[in-house]
């Protein structure tokens, strides 16, 4: 029996094109998925602001509403990063986009810079980013934020610690999200309200 040897190397050589080709179509595929799950979260986060912005605009000074609104990651909240900012006119630190106005924004930021140059420059880089975050101007001489959270310790018993945080921000750690709006004739109260397990 011969064995030829000009044979071999051409099966070798199209198996090696047929593995190149594969490669480069599963790469081509992996890169579609990354970019419709960036995407989605993206436009998903817009659509948050936009209701949070249409709940606003239905109330009067003096009157409150009550929402809630899912997490811009669908999938994975856990690893989701975004948050909710929110200053007034006279805040000196503000996205550039914000202007002379006051803003609310939604924003992905990136948990290796955050506290990294200080907690308020984490943010503000991450929401003046336009590919990270989505800012709307409002005519308010104050955005409040309220963070209001119970911490349950679950072990042999239950154990529940009630926090309450003002800033300028809110992270959205939960799959949904409960918030209370009211206005003022000059400002804006935003709480959230959320139970984190331990």
């Amino acid at each position: 029996m011969i064995v030829s040897k000009r044979g071999g190397i051409e099966d070798t050589l199209t198996s090696v094109v047929v593995a190149v080709i594969c490669l480069i179509i599963l790469g081509g595929i992996a890169v579609l998925v990354y970019k419709t799950l960036t995407t989605s979260e993206y436009k998903n986060a817009g659509k948050v602001l936009d209701f949070i912005e249409m709940k606003i605009n239905a109330i009067n000074a003096d009157e409150s509403t009550s929402f809630s609104v899912q997490s811009p990651c669908k999938s994975d909240v856990k690893n989701c990063p975004w948050l909710i900012a929110g200053w007034g006119k006279e805040s000196i630190k503000k996205p550039d986009r914000c202007y002379f106005d006051s803003c609310l924004g939604i924003c992905k930021f990136d948990p290796n810079l955050f506290g990294k140059g200080g907690y308020e420059e984490s943010i503000l880089a991450d929401c003046q980013d336009s590919s990270t975050g989505i800012c709307k101007s409002f005519n308010f001489d104050k955005i409040n934020i309220t963070d209001f959270y119970t911490v349950q310790i679950t072990e042999m018993f239950v154990f529940k610690y009630n926090f309450k945080r003002t800033s300028n921000v809110v992270f959205l750690v939960d799959p949904l999200s409960r918030f209370v709006l009211s206005k003022t004739t000059t400002g804006l109260n935003i709480s959230h309200y959320s139970t984190r397990v331990r």
